[in-house]
């Protein structure tokens, strides 16, 4: 016996006369799947309204809350991205992010200044643009932004790596002077 006809059966009056039968026994079968369906619809109503359950509605929240929304995005990624946009409480801002990876990247001529920079491409997106000295560094430039930028925030890289080992170059200049470090116009 579903649910919802054994609630309705309960609010009769105990007893045999109230025994409910034939005809009766049908329209409280109709009765209680009606409610029951509408019972199933307000549930998936209160969980569509709230992001982190949200499934159809992920559009609207997304685009309420200002999240890219990218339909060839997962599921799974898309509510943790609105589910973080919601409980966001400021979040980190682009500069406390830039002075993070100053602090992680400085340029060898200007330690103030980070070898790599962010740039807004859009109103929950960023691109990372500039350059680290090795593979290792890339991936602990990958690791920090994970770790500290928000997760609603599409992050894309635009990061050159200088040289593939752990080895440094330099190189003696056409006037006698060695050159060593890191510099944009190449190896002459």
């Amino acid at each position: 016996m579903a649910l919802m006809k054994r609630v309705l059966l309960r609010l009769l009056p105990p007893g045999l006369p109230w025994q409910v039968q034939g005809d009766w026994s049908a329209l409280l079968d109709a009765v209680a799947t009606s409610i029951e369906r509408a019972r199933g619809y307000l549930g998936a109503v209160v969980d569509e309204s709230i992001p982190g359950n949200a499934d159809e509605t992920i559009p609207e929240w997304a685009d309420e809350l200002g999240v890219l929304y990218a339909p060839n995005i997962n599921t799974a990624v898309m509510r943790q991205r609105i589910r973080a946009a919601n409980s966001a409480t400021g979040g980190q801002s682009i500069d406390y992010l830039q002075r993070q990876l100053v602090v992680e990247f400085p340029r060898v001529d200007n330690p103030s200044v980070s070898r790599v920079s962010i740039v807004e491409t859009g109103p929950m997106s960023i691109e990372l643009r500039g350059d680290v000295d090795t593979p290792d560094q890339f991936a602990r430039l990958i690791g920090i932004t994970g770790r500290i930028f928000p997760v609603h925030v599409a992050r894309s890289f635009n990061v050159i790596v200088l040289f593939g080992s752990a080895v440094a170059r330099c190189s003696v200049g056409v006037s006698g002077v060695m050159r060593c470090g890191n510099f944009q116009e190449g190896l002459p």
